[in-house]
């Protein structure tokens, strides 16, 4: 406020200083334009403090009202941090005390879905990961102890993590003979862009994101040297023992999928 008072060109011609002047130089701590500029300071904090009190009291209100839909719940669990305690009666954690990198610390869910389950009883399926792996065992038990706590009474909340849904894929290609030798690879460059599609896709798909056979497809034949591509057969479960033929879709039990291009993709090339 005082720069600007400074940098007033009228108030520059006024009291005859310049605009190299700095305020203290030109008026004490008890002159009248110091004692206005203060009381001008403290009333806006005021006001920005009782804005801010305000704000807060709206959206505990609407927190309080709002419905406990999928998506609030899928909200907490990304709100979960680990290692700290929720303040007495309430879904919110205390950070008092915390840094802002403490806060960042502890939120330790980064991916996240919640969904319905098939049940008698009413039941919410949440599905966690980390960044890029999922969450141990104690973590997982911390967070299934939070989302108990925070949930609707009466309402049961199953919380699992780990490590991406296995799939196998059986792939027929009909390719250019005059881009692709007979494995796949291309004649310049070597690369491979069946196998490069495949992982691309499943990496793009978003955390929970179903996975469909037919729109790999598309992918891939949207490959210059692929001209036709269709997955004769596709398997996927939880881990291998689980695996088991899919149809028109797959939602993967973890959240995500991965398939193994080494081991479980098996490619017959044949050309067009």
């Amino acid at each position: 406020m005082t720069d600007e008072f400074m940098a007033d060109e009228t108030l520059q011609e006024k009291y005859g200083f310049s605009s190299g002047d700095t305020f203290s130089e030109r008026f004490s701590k008890v002159s009248i334009e110091n004692i206005l500029i203060n009381l001008h300071a403290v009333r806006a904090w005021a006001m920005e403090n009782l804005f801010e009190a305000h704000q807060r009291e709206v959206e505990e209100i609407a927190e309080a009202k709002r419905p406990h839909t999928l998506l609030w719940y899928r909200d907490k669990a990304m709100s979960f941090q680990y290692g700290c305690t929720l303040s007495p009666d309430s879904a919110v954690y205390d950070n008092t005390g915390m840094t802002d990198e403490e806060v960042a610390e502890s939120l330790i869910v980064k991916k996240c879905s919640a969904q319905t389950t098939e049940a008698v009883r009413p039941t919410i399926q949440v599905k966690a990961a980390k960044a890029d792996d999922p969450l141990t065992a104690t973590e997982l038990e911390a967070l299934q102890n939070y989302m108990e706590q925070i949930a609707d009474a009466g309402l049961k909340v199953v919380c699992v993590s780990g490590e991406p849904d296995v799939l196998e894929l059986h792939i027929t290609v009909l390719y250019d003979s005059l881009v692709l030798d007979s494995t796949g690879g291309r004649y310049i460059g070597g690369a491979r862009p069946v196998d490069e599609t495949v992982e691309r896709h499943l990496a793009d798909l978003p955390f929970n994101g179903v996975f469909y056979p037919r729109l790999l497809e598309n992918d891939l034949m949207k490959q210059d040297a692929v001209r036709v591509a269709h997955v004769t057969l596709a398997r996927a479960g939880a881990n291998r023992s689980s695996m088991a033929d899919i149809g028109e879709s797959y939602n993967p039990y973890y959240g995500a999928i991965q398939c193994d291009l080494d081991n479980d993709l098996h490619v017959t090339y044949e050309p067009f």
